[in-house]
């Protein structure tokens, strides 16, 4: 028996998918080896070359060896065929449940469908249905084990979904429009149940002193909100207590709480604020007029043990008020089980669902821990749970506990924090959705109004906002209300976009029902009240008004990105660009921008071509850099002193709203109050007007406020929740469009599942009622495996501790291989390349040994490196906080010192280079000085305290651009070059307190005289006045240059029509005339002299200004000039040829003509004489620009 040859031409183990038919027999069919083709159903395989080769070899051999040979080789195919044939079912088997607890990576059935569902429901990246596929096939390609098909995984997680709850219900709004929702709920479940969640959450208001760095620091939930809202329950000792319930004290006496408070180091005391009870003859009588607070260590029984105890004496008659809530009436309910509040920040914005530039608006709405109709379902959702808890697993205790939604506050942008509040917005006289500043413009325009515009109103109260509203409402059933409605929403600033529906349809229908004869007034009343009670019914107001614990005007709090950066920063950098384009001097700026030291401020490289190219649009980020160093480049090139002590001010107030933690809130406060004012009054020096013009002014004096009330800025920023607003657009793009609202709550449901189960997260077994988590295996998995941690945006690894060394990486050889190059050397010789003189280490002899290394991390988890500027301790105690001790220095070199006699003796320490800190301010900036001194010192790495930002004093050097650098494109260097500050000295610099990085050690290590922002201003009653003045003025001469120009115009037009009336005669002689005229051409003539003579150029130009482009082309062609150029042009063109020919103004008989001519031609352009029901002709493309590269030059050029 042999091999035939088609077989042997091949040389590996091939399998091919292409076809599932059997390969043409490759034994003789009446060997006793020849297999059945049944046997070999599917895919193909061919066999190896070199176990062919060697059965040819063996041919002369025995028929029993051979044969043997080809037994154990077919065997092995038949194996494999069966395995690719068990595979197969594997893959199309649908899973109908859950494995056992006990399987390997439970509740996945293998770990394909696990790391399926991690990866398809990444939030970062989103994959369409053909990218899934693709994924799949390219795993079954592989021959990657139990790969499902696309089916059975969607299958698969309408069991997860059946097993762990679906979250995505639907919602009808008052006015019919449906929409989805995730329940919140099912989210504060989640979080409570998840062991990565769950460390993070808190449940009490924390009571810290001065100290503020989160919201439960805030005074909303310190004493803002009642006490039935806040957490019932405290576990203190191994017992329970609720609030409203009698206890007993170590003393004897008896307490009422009413409100959880934790104090203390690290927020671990729990302390209580109640009611004291007092015994009396007649019983218990509690001090419900005075509140005391009291520790929760000092409670002995609770108030079952209390009311069970027989020597309880009772309460005293009239005593209803604090009874009636005995026991707690969610006791019962709550079955021993902790009953928990959960504040949650709600945050609301409009995004783009669309992958194109088109803008496709949804609505999204992001919880932490729209327009209103979507809050309808969202008041709904917090209502539903308050009063009937959800019930929740603590991953932390490991038992069932009840929790219970409450809203803390609506960050969000101005225009929808106006919305929340039914604000009319910017157009009213009363802007403001937190007081209730404005006026008219006379009134804002004068100086007390003007006054008031810096300083907070009188907070709007949210029952005269629903009164507004009503008269609104009511003011929309009398007949010709549309103007008193716009009027009454102008004055009183409110406009409720719920309500405006309901105005807007009973507009309409009073409108329509009064143009019946048959309606009688009263019948006309009648219909218009009730629809207006079914509207009522319904809901036709902002819910957020009457919302439990909520007081709306107070609860959306000025959000510092658009407020600050994208408003105050913003309206400044224009003014400055306007100001050095007038000057010529913004490419000097250009120039020192690419100068600046951007060490030490912890932000990516700023990209200042794009910044000075594109300077009308950019974004936050952008100028939050330019708030750090914009002042060192533009010190002498305003001539306006006011507009820097502006941006001074502005860059203080940066860096103070964008602190993550307060240590005395009230010293922070009054600080704060002060840069506001005084950038209120810089800025009525500057520009007056726009304080009138831009509110985001005016809510600046509110942001004291907000802080107290809810924490540092950063908290109610915007810029963490629009992050998520690339993976709401991924979900909305894949996505067949048809129900929006609903694929993309199913998609963050799918995320917070997958993530939920990757980390650990719990859920209750509907078959068991036991509590669930998934296999140690599965959960090891993401821990173990970065990049499907990054996924998930989840970070497992470990920060580098303070201290940490970071070593220079190892030279490659020409091939490639790292080299062991020994660069250890004496100190003599770290002197000598060091270029300088100072004594050795004290521990060290001179046999020790030193190395370069290229970082240490600091104490603030900075990594510094040679040549930063940091600050240092002094201190003899490092870890005492309290008094610290710091310095200014220069990383001169990092040093590993090494001792040849014992490999472990091995130290780590900084040479630095000190800076001595002047006694004064900069004269312009304001600004610590630092003089670069000659002395040196060693720091070992537990002194390096932080990185910080030093800019060189180039107006005392009095630094010119006197140097050019080669321009670097695409990370090439080209023959391009730009100027660059050449720099004087190296002695003199500036410290950056508008640095945002590292301000807490900066502001520790300055006098308390070098703190701050210092800007000079004079009598501020005066400055108000004037800028009050000044914008009235302005107004003024507006107002009298635009009646100036009306009145030329009204004018001009008079007299041209009566001209035009004088030689353009009645319509039906108009033939006659110009018969006539033809006929006694030279009277003509002289006519035309005549009326060429009386119209001077100017006139003629005016006249040429009131018509069209157009009019004027077409004017042109009659005389045969030039069309192309710019209506000004145009003009100058005609008049110079209608003066020098002598000729009249053309009559209105020739611009009607020309009227009619124009829209013919335009429409015949645009039919392109294409048939009916034919496509409109290609847009013509805008060509490349010249030695660019388009998309179709690309490959050429790669």
């Amino acid at each position: 028996m042999s091999i035939s040859s088609p077989i042997s031409q091949t040389s590996t183990f091939h399998r091919s998918d292409s076809h599932h038919n059997p390969p043409e027999s490759p034994v003789d069919p009446d060997s006793d080896s020849y297999l059945d083709p049944h046997d070999l159903s599917g895919p193909s395989y061919k066999v190896p070359l070199n176990m062919l080769s060697s059965a040819e070899e063996n041919a002369s051999s025995d028929d029993s060896d051979l044969d043997a040979e080809l037994d154990a080789l077919f065997s092995s195919v038949r194996k494999i065929h069966q395995l690719d044939r068990t595979q197969q079912r594997q893959r199309t088997h649908t899973i109908k449940e859950l494995p056992s607890p006990t399987a390997e990576y439970y509740p996945y059935p293998h770990l394909a469908f696990y790391l399926m569902d991690i990866i398809f429901n990444s939030p970062r990246t989103r994959f369409s249905r053909i990218q899934k596929a693709v994924v799949l096939e390219f795993a079954r390609l592989l021959d990657a084990p139990y790969v499902p098909t696309l089916h059975a995984y969607k299958e698969f997680q309408q069991v997860m979904k059946k097993e762990m709850g679906d979250p995505t219900y639907k919602f009808t709004s008052s006015f019919g429009n449906i929409f989805y929702l995730n329940d919140i709920g099912e989210s504060l479940a989640k979080d409570m149940s998840n062991p990565l969640s769950r460390q993070n959450m808190t449940f009490y208001p924390h009571h810290c002193g001065n100290y503020m760095a989160q919201t439960w620091h805030g005074k909303k939930m310190l004493e803002g909100v009642s006490d039935d809202i806040l957490s019932l329950t405290l576990r203190h000792e191994g017992k329970t207590y609720w609030v409203n319930e009698i206890v007993q004290r170590t003393s004897g006496t008896y307490f009422i709480p009413k409100r959880w408070v934790l104090r203390g180091k690290n927020n671990s005391i729990p302390w209580c604020f109640g009611y004291e009870v007092k015994e009396t003859e007649q019983g218990l009588v509690a001090a419900t007029k005075k509140r005391i607070c009291v520790a929760v260590s000092t409670f002995a029984r609770t108030y079952e043990e209390v009311i069970s105890n027989s020597k309880f004496p009772g309460f005293a008659v009239g005593q209803d008020e604090v009874t009636s809530q005995m026991p707690h009436p969610l006791r019962e309910t709550a079955a021993g089980r902790q009953v928990y509040s959960i504040p949650l920040i709600i945050f609301m914005d409009d995004v783009s669902g669309a992958r194109s530039t088109q803008w496709n608006k949804h609505y999204s709405v992001y919880m932490s821990n729209e327009p209103l109709e979507l809050m309808q379902g969202i008041k709904d959702s917090f209502k539903k749970h308050f009063a009937n808890p959800v019930i929740a697993f603590d991953a932390l205790t490991k038992e069932e506990v009840l929790l219970r939604p409450w809203p803390l506050f609506w960050p969000g942008d101005n225009p929808m924090q106006a919305e929340h509040c039914s604000s009319a917005g910017l157009n009213a006289s009363h802007f403001c959705r937190t007081c209730e500043v404005g006026g008219s413009q006379a009134y804002c325009s004068s100086d007390k109004g003007f006054s008031e515009l810096i300083l907070p109103g009188i907070i709007c109260d949210p029952e005269k906002t629903r009164a507004a509203i009503q008269a609104q409402l009511d003011l929309s059933l009398e007949p010709r209300s549309g103007n008193k409605l716009r009027s009454a929403a102008v004055d009183s600033g409110v406009k409720d976009s719920l309500a405006q529906v309901v105005i807007e349809k009973l507009l309409t229908l009073g409108k329509s029902l009064r143009s019946d004869p048959g309606q009688t007034p009263q019948d006309i009343q009648k219909t218009l009240k009730d629809e207006l009670e079914v509207a009522k019914n319904a809901g036709c107001e902002n819910p957020l008004l009457q919302m439990q614990g909520v007081n709306i005007h107070l609860d959306t709090p000025t959000e510092i990105l658009h407020t600050v950066l994208l408003g105050i920063v913003k309206y400044f950098w224009g003014q400055t660009v306007y100001v050095l384009d007038k000057n010529k001097k913004f490419e000097i700026m250009r120039s020192r921008l690419h100068s600046i030291d951007q060490r030490g401020l912890n932000i990516p490289a700023i990209p200042v071509s794009y910044i000075c190219d594109y300077k009308g649009a950019l974004v936050g980020k952008h100028f939050k850099s330019l708030a750090q160093v914009l002042v060192f480049t533009i010190y002498d090139l305003v001539n306006n002193q006011s507009l820097l002590d502006a941006w001074i001010l502005t860059s203080r107030l940066t860096v103070m709203l964008w602190q993550t933690e307060i240590e005395n809130i009230e010293t922070y406060l009054v600080e704060l109050e002060q840069v506001i004012a005084d950038l209120l009054y810089v800025t009525a020096i500057c520009s007056p007007s726009i304080i009138l013009s831009k509110p985001k002014f005016h809510f600046l004096v509110h942001l004291p406020v907000y802080i107290r009330r809810f924490g540092p800025a950063l908290l109610f920023s915007t810029e963490r929740f629009e992050s998520f607003n690339g993976i709401f657009r991924g979900a909305s793009v894949f996505s067949n469009r048809q129900s929006p609202s609903r694929d993309i709550g199913l998609s963050f449901a799918g995320l917070d599942r997958a993530k939920h189960l990757a980390t650990g997260g719990y859920w209750k077994d509907t078959r068991t009622n036991d509590w669930r988590t998934a296999s140690p295996k599965l959960q090891e998995l993401i821990h173990s495996h970065s990049a499907f941690a990054g996924l998930h945006g989840l970070d497992f690894s470990e920060r580098p501790a303070p201290g940490s060394i970071y070593f220079y990486p190892q030279e490659r050889s020409a091939t490639g291989s790292r080299m062991h190059i020994d660069r250890q050397e004496t100190w003599d010789c770290v002197m000598a390349r060091l270029e300088i003189e100072m004594p050795s280490p004290s521990r060290a002899t001179n046999g020790f040994l030193y190395t370069s290394v290229k970082g240490i991390v600091t104490q603030s988890n900075d990594i510094i490196k040679q040549g930063d500027s940091v600050i240092y301790s002094v201190s003899e105690n490092l870890t005492d906080p309290e008094h610290p001790e710091y310095r200014f220095a220069r990383i001169v070199e990092l040093l590993c010192c090494t001792n040849p006699t014992d490999s472990s003796d091995v130290t780590y320490f900084a040479i630095l280079q000190k800076y001595s800190l002047g006694p004064t301010r900069h004269h312009i900036l304001g600004m610590p000085q630092l003089v670069l001194d000659t002395a040196f010192c060693l720091c070992e790495p537990q002194g390096l305290i932080c990185c910080v930002n030093v800019q060189h004093n180039c107006s005392q050097g009095r630094c010119t651009l006197g140097r050019k650098a080669p321009i670097h494109q695409e990370r090439e260097l080209t023959e391009r070059w730009r100027l660059v500050v050449c720099h004087s000295d190296d002695s003199q610099y500036i410290l950056n307190t508008q640095a945002l990085h590292n301000s807490k050690y900066i502001e520790e290590s300055l006098a308390i005289e070098l703190r701050g922002a210092l800007v000079q201003l004079g009598d501020r009653t005066a400055i108000l006045k004037q800028g009050a003045e000044n914008v009235r003025t302005k107004k003024a001469q507006k107002d009298a240059n635009r009646q100036a120009t009306k009145a030329t115009k009204d004018a001009f037009a008079r007299t041209l029509g009566e001209s035009l009336v004088a030689r353009d005669p009645e319509p039906e002689h108009a033939n006659t005339h110009e018969d006539a005229a033809d006929d006694a051409g030279t009277s003509t003539q002289a006519a035309a002299s005549t009326s060429a003579s009386a119209a001077t150029i100017e006139q003629q130009s005016l006249y040429f200004s009131q018509l069209t482009v157009e009019i004027l082309k077409g004017l042109c062609r009659k005389h045969k000039l030039t069309v192309s150029g710019s209506k000004a042009q145009l003009i100058d063109r005609l008049a110079s040829f209608h003066q020098s020919h002598s000729l009249p103004l053309p009559t209105r008989s020739v611009i009607e003509e020309l009227k009619m001519g124009a829209t013919a031609s335009g429409s015949a352009t645009r039919s392109h004489m294409r048939p009916e029901g034919s496509e409109p002709p290609a847009k013509r493309q805008r060509p490349p620009p010249l030695g660019g590269r388009t998309v179709d030059n690309l490959d050429a050029v790669a």
